[in-house]
């Protein structure tokens, strides 16, 4: 028999004697997996993990041993079994910058009854080994004590450790009432400046927060979510009035812009054509300043602000004669920062500017009458042989100015009154021989005879609609007269 004959035989022989006093197989499992070394790069958002086997596992305890893990926790895997190798599927796509680990703990079963006990991590990524983004610094930082931010002020500014994907950091980003986010990018997308929409409101906490969404230009999601606040009461004076004072319109610039002060305070009266002045101890808001002037009684009018802390009050018109006025500046009206004065503010002043009245009558035959009463009969010489004329003038408290004269003059009227027979009269002349002196000549009247005295009602229309001087001044109400026509032998 030739040699190699004998060692097949023997060779035999040996595995049936063992084989059938029940020894085992001690050949090692062979292991390998993808990524197969630490720190390797996954190429695809999907890219399988796989570890292979050199002969048929038991799948059930084979599973149970393997795991892959992030900084986020446990990632979730279809498995699936090719032959020896079992493949990991990721349900959600691999995030590039995590560092995931392929852990390997426990002991597996082959199916010819081998066993290996196994202890292994490799770490890897996905895509891009890219660090994960963190943020570096915001200000203002986390609970900080801020000025109150007007429109189109920057409001925030975050530092990330690396370039940041604009659309994704957006849309992350969250600004509780800051009003329209405006933002703006600067150093190659690692600032982030956040403009705030509107003026915000003092002694107020506003927060913001960026999610995990916010991911670097490479893909890579933050590292966490990151959030804070910051308080607007770093301000804490409030605003008040210095001065209130009654303001004449001028051509030279001063302190008030074009307006000069009338008076030290306008507790002393505000006159015609004239604005109320008043001075604040910060620079207002000026929406707020045009509704915080009210008037009791109503004085219509419109705010101008003169400069950071000035404004005016511009009546549309002159305030009503000798009138006591209460004038509130409504407590609500806030400074350029936001903060409210508090208290209504109330001020007493008086229009300075007095009535008309009539300081005395006098005819032609030289008859005075001081300060005749509203009312009162005043007998009147008539040149009947003229045509009926009467002739007298008028003394006014205050003199009317020059484009007003003749306005004034034809609101004056002269009526038959008594009889009712009495023909119309119509006015002959009339002249102003001194700015607060009128003389008229009124002709058609008719002397009264025995027995039948005849009455003319002369009229002053009163009223702000009545007859006016120019410079706000009228008579309070209608002022009348009545003419006894007589002749001379009375």
């Amino acid at each position: 028999m030739c040699r190699w004959r004998i060692e097949l035989v023997l060779h035999l022989f040996v595995l049936a004697v063992l084989n059938s006093c029940g020894f085992i197989d001690l050949r090692p499992i062979e292991v390998s997996t993808v990524p197969a070394e630490a720190y390797s790069v996954l190429p695809e958002s999907y890219s399988f993990v796989v570890i292979h086997f050199d002969t048929e596992m038991l799948k059930a305890e084979t599973e149970g041993v393997v795991k892959i893990v992030s900084s986020l926790g446990s990632v979730e895997t279809d498995t699936e079994w090719q032959g020896n190798d079992l493949v990991l599927k990721p349900v959600s796509s691999w995030l590039p910058g995590i560092r995931y680990v392929l852990r390997l703990s426990g002991t597996m079963y082959s199916k010819d009854g081998r066993d290996l006990f196994i202890s292994k991590e490799i770490p890897f990524f996905a895509i891009s080994p890219s660090p994960m983004p963190y943020l570096k610094s915001v200000v203002p930082s986390d609970g900080e004590s801020t000025e109150v931010f007007s429109r189109d002020d920057k409001v925030l500014e975050f530092v990330f450790s690396e370039s940041m994907d604009r659309r994704s950091t957006e849309a992350a980003l969250s600004c509780d009432s800051m009003g329209d986010k405006i933002v703006e990018w600067l150093d190659d997308d690692h600032v982030l400046h956040v403009i705030t929409g509107k003026t915000l409101s003092p002694w107020t906490s506003y927060r913001w927060s960026i999610s995990e969404k916010a991911l670097s230009r490479d893909g890579a999601p933050l590292a966490r979510a990151v959030s804070g606040r910051f308080i607007t009461d770093l301000d804490a004076e409030f605003p008040r009035v210095l001065k209130i004072i009654p303001l004449l319109k001028s051509e030279a610039l001063g302190d008030w812009g074009c307006w000069l002060p009338a008076d030290l305070n306008l507790e002393k009266g505000l006159g015609p054509s004239q604005g109320i002045g008043v001075e604040f101890s910060k620079p207002m808001d000026g929406e707020s300043l045009k509704r915080a002037f009210s008037f009791e009684p109503s004085l219509p009018g419109r705010v101008d602000q003169l400069s950071a802390t000035k404004a005016v009050y511009i009546p549309d018109r002159n305030p009503e004669a000798e009138t006591n006025y209460t004038l509130k500046i409504n407590g609500d009206i806030k400074d350029s920062g936001g903060l409210k004065m508090g208290n209504d503010n109330v001020l007493l002043f008086s229009s300075d500017i007095p009535q008309l009245k009539i300081m005395s009558f006098y005819s032609a035959e030289d008859t005075v009458i001081l300060k005749p009463e509203r009312g009162m009969v005043i007998k009147t010489y008539i040149d009947e042989a003229g045509g009926g004329v009467l002739r007298f003038t008028m003394h006014f408290s205050l003199p009317f100015k020059e484009e007003v004269q003749n306005d004034a003059a034809f609101r004056i009227t002269l009526e038959p009154f008594f009889p009712g027979n009495l023909p119309p009269v119509s006015l002959r002349f009339v002249r102003w021989p001194y700015t607060d002196q009128i003389r008229m000549d009124w002709e058609g009247l008719q002397i009264g005879k025995p027995g039948e005295s005849h009455y003319y009602r002369l009229v002053l229309p009163g009223g702000r609609n009545g007859m006016a001087n120019g410079d706000g001044s009228y008579f309070k109400e209608e002022t009348w007269f009545l003419i006894e026509a007589v002749g001379n032998e009375e």
